[in-house]
This record gives structure tokens, sequence and C-alpha cells, in this order.
């Protein structure tokens, strides 16, 4: 009876992990340079829901000309790679180092 209960919670666990990654991909969607999450759920030994795996997708969004000459982008696969800790002001979005 104990392992029904533990299968039955760990299914709940489960779609709420999963609920709340689908909510973060919807909010998160016109955020430039966002990657999509999705959760990777597994059966573990007692029948329940394991949905401890959480695979990123790092599929190329759309370049977009900003007209600004500083701004950089990529084109195909790869990173920016920093020195520095950057941090973001909530303010404007403006990017300072600390």
């Amino acid at each position: 009876m104990i392992s029904s209960i533990f299968a039955s919670i760990s299914g709940i666990v489960s779609s709420f992990r999963r609920h709340d990654v689908t909510a973060q991909n919807v909010t998160k969607a016109d955020t430039y340079g966002y990657k999509v999450c999705r959760i990777v759920a597994q059966e573990n030994r007692t029948g329940g829901a394991d949905s401890t795996h959480l695979q990123r997708i790092n599929s190329q969004g759309p370049l977009i000309h900003t007209g600004r000459p500083l701004d950089l982008a990529l084109h195909g696969e790869g990173f920016f790679n920093s020195n520095r800790m950057m941090e973001q002001s909530p303010i404007a979005g403006l990017v300072s180092s600390p």
C-alpha cells in the first residue's frame, strides 16, 4: 500500500515539475538568449516517476538586427565566454561589472 501511495505522490510531483518548466518556457519565450528546457521523466523501481533530469534545448533562435554597433551575435553553434562576472540591473536591462 505504501508503494502505491509513493507512486501516486511521485507522479504528482513529476507532473507539477513538468507544468512549472512549461510555465517558465512560456513566460520567457520572448527573452533573447533564453534556452527552452524540458523534463525527462523515468520510471523508478517502485512504479513512480522520477523527474530529476532537466534537459536544455540548445537550438538557435532568430538573429535580430538592432542597429547598435556594439551588439554581437553568433551564427551557428557556440556561446560567448566572459572572464568577468556581470550583473544585470532591473532598470532598463543595463549590464555592469561589479
